[in-house]
């Protein structure tokens, strides 16, 4: 389903086993780092990971993964056919990018056709900005003088003062509350038919 939409997924992982077997068997790209076979367990995972690999005349996988450095690691990709290509052992180099500003930028910005639509900066009211404005507003209404033009002043509402809740009497009034009385009492009448 993904695939058919056009979405990739990355799966990033200590070691292939940590995959569901499903998904492993979906996967087009790999890119395997080392892989350490301490154990009896590791050997057979590791003998696991080489059969899933397409077969190579010119490595030996098993021997290859478990002897790979730091930055090396071992690919297979799809074609354009959507076939695995063979393994291919591989360093990957460092970025070679500089951590400065781009030089030209401001230029560039000022030569784009889209200068005349977006080159003007909006700043827009937030969403934290409007709702402190609607908090502030009855603030300032109950600072307003409650009598206006010769009006008494409104006498508040006097409210009867609510019982505490007590979750019991809360769950018994509650749909699955009365439900579970239903299923008692008709436990209770049925054990009664039984004795008469």
């Amino acid at each position: 389903m993904i695939r058919s939409k056009g979405v990739g997924v990355y799966f990033v992982t200590q070691a292939p086993t940590d995959v569901p077997r499903s998904v492993l068997a979906q996967l087009g790209n790999r890119i395997q780092h080392a892989l350490r076979a301490f154990t009896p367990e590791d050997a057979d995972a590791l003998r696991k990971v080489v059969r899933t690999y397409p077969k190579s005349e010119f490595y030996d996988l098993e021997q290859l993964l478990t002897q790979l450095g730091i930055g090396e690691a071992v690919v297979t990709l799809l074609s354009e056919q959507g076939v695995p290509t063979p393994v291919v052992h591989t360093r990957m180099r460092a970025p070679a990018s500089k951590m400065e500003p781009a030089s030209g930028v401001a230029r560039a910005v000022q030569a784009s056709p889209l200068q005349a639509k977006y080159g003007t900066r909006v700043d827009r009211e937030s969403a934290s900005e409007l709702l402190a404005t609607r908090v502030e507003r009855p603030a300032e209404a109950e600072e307003e003088p409650e009598r206006i033009a010769g009006q008494k002043p409104a006498r508040p509402k006097r409210t009867k003062p609510q019982p505490p809740s007590d979750p019991l009497t809360d769950f018994l009034g509650s749909r699955q509350g009365k439900a579970l009385q239903r299923e008692v009492v008709r436990g209770v009448f049925g054990m009664l038919k039984k004795r008469l």
